[in-house]
């Protein structure tokens, strides 16, 4: 008798989970069933044979972006600036984020920074609708929300012009605290600085000479200036030449004024 003949193979294969859209959500059941087919010495074909049905499931993987739609921008003194953002759930399951500030400033301003839900929808800026984040944000599976990055001027008097501060947002996933992602908001402040220089001509004027005095102003400032008044009294001892004042804005037109209280820049009293 011949001996017999045994064969055994062993097949390994390896999957990946991957669904032909996105990302397969944690808790999802993968099962597998092996088939084999085969013939005899005599080429007859033989019965089918199955393996153990296998079962696995998908584990939960954290995930986080913080996808800025804008992350420079300017703020004026005594003011606010609203950066809108996007959070979104990049794992494969539901979670929530803890939501981190902290913030470096490049000169002697004060800041206070917030964060809102974007209630009201504007997406580009901060509004009264705009409910203030308390606690983690609890976002499904590929969830996202929209938020705003609140910045505010908190020096006293007012920010000075150029004074920077950059703000980081750093999300946390709750379900793994390894998992984290964080976006930079740069702020330059842009302030109003105004500077006077006044001159007059002729230097050593003589009795009964009209002397013409010139008051400059500028704005060296990275912001405009609004409600900008300016109060040049009558020396002592000079009367004032009736509706001689003129102006001229940026080296422009020079424009005559009138003395009343009417549509032009200036009154005289």
């Amino acid at each position: 008798m011949k001996p017999a003949r045994f064969l055994a193979v062993v097949m390994i294969l390896m999957v990946s989970i991957t669904p032909v859209f996105g990302i397969t959500e944690a808790g999802t059941t993968i099962t597998n069933v092996a088939v084999g087919n085969y013939q005899d010495a005599n080429g007859n074909q033989m019965a089918e044979v199955q393996s153990d049905m296998v079962t696995t499931t998908v584990t939960q993987v954290a995930g986080v972006t913080v996808q800025a739609q804008g992350a420079t921008g300017t703020i004026q003194a005594n003011s606010y600036v609203g950066y809108p953002f996007t959070l979104t759930n990049s794992g494969n399951g539901a979670d929530s984020y803890a939501l981190a500030l902290s913030g470096v400033v490049t000169g002697t301003s004060q800041f206070t920074y917030s964060l809102f839900y974007d209630d009201g929808g504007t997406a580009d800026a901060w509004d009264e609708t705009d409910s203030p984040v308390s606690g983690n944000v609890a976002l499904g599976f590929q969830g996202d929300v929209q938020l705003i990055l609140k910045v505010t001027d908190a020096t006293t008097g007012g920010a000075v012009n150029l004074d920077e501060v950059a703000v980081t947002i750093t999300a946390t996933s709750v379900f793994d605290g390894g998992v984290t992602d964080a976006e930079i908001y740069n702020t330059v402040v842009g302030a109003a600085i105004l500077t006077v220089d006044q001159g007059f001509s002729p230097v050593d004027p003589l009795p009964g000479t009209t002397v013409t005095f010139s008051v400059c102003f500028v704005n060296d400032g990275g912001e405009t200036a609004y409600n900008v008044v300016i109060t040049n009294p009558i020396p002592t001892g000079s009367v004032y030449t009736l509706n001689s004042t003129t102006i001229q804005f940026d080296q422009g037109t020079v424009e005559t004024q009138t003395d009343a209280s009417d549509a032009d820049y200036t009154v005289y009293t």
